[in-house]
């Protein structure tokens, strides 16, 4: 299944009325360019048959099926990880089908009255644009968080140096203060004034080295 907006569409419809197929064909086939691959399943099992077979951008489900019903089918797939779209399509829907559609994720719900066949075509480009704009979002979601992810980490590389620097320029100024209380002892023991003055001049570029330090 494509992730991104494409010019054509492949469609899975699984419907056992051969008339019905028939109709979905020919309303389909008015936009052939838009949908050059329509496949036909009749029941689930040759609907799992296609789907190892080929990838598809939307599944057309009958409510009604040979075995089970079409929501049924389309909780199986999705289980097995096929996102959709699903379009659930039935000639009689009552309230709580369509409430138990859109609970199962199915993209729209679409009755089989009059209008349905002409409508059909634009109902599942919508669908499938829909679809693939969601998916395509979220891949842009996902690759931010991938980004930030990575943000974080190198934050926390530099935090980490930032710290262990930050120790190390703590352990030197306190070295070099205990240096200077040193030599103020030392100073104070000696006796030669030149002697002196050059070690005060010492201790001062030594108050100096640890203010710089900070």
């Amino acid at each position: 299944m494509r992730g991104t907006l494409s010019e054509s569409y492949s469609v899975l419809v699984v419907q056992d009325d051969s008339n019905h197929q028939m109709l979905i064909k020919r309303s389909l086939a008015k936009r052939g360019d838009l949908f050059p691959i329509v496949e036909m399943a009749s029941d689930p099992t040759d609907a799992q048959r296609l789907i190892q077979q080929m990838d598809f951008d939307c599944f057309l489900v009958d409510n009604v099926l040979p075995t089970g019903s079409g929501l049924e089918l389309i909780t199986t797939l999705q289980t097995q990880g096929i996102s959709g779209p699903f379009v659930l399509m039935t000639s009689a829907g009552t309230e709580e089908l369509v409430v138990q559609a859109y609970r199962n994720k199915v993209s729209d719900y679409l009755t089989k009255d009059v209008g349905f066949w002409q409508d059909l075509p634009s109902i599942l480009e919508q669908v499938i644009e829909a679809a693939q704009l969601e998916r395509a979002n979220e891949s842009r979601v996902r690759e931010l968080e991938r980004t930030n992810e990575g943000l974080d980490a190198v934050n926390t590389e530099v935090q980490v140096q930032f710290d262990e620097l930050k120790k190390r320029r703590i352990a030197t100024r306190e070295t070099l203060a205990e240096a200077v209380e040193e030599l103020n002892s030392v100073i104070d023991q000696t006796k030669d004034a030149a002697q002196k003055k050059k070690l005060k001049k010492i201790q001062a570029m030594l108050v100096k080295a640890a203010a710089s330090s900070r």
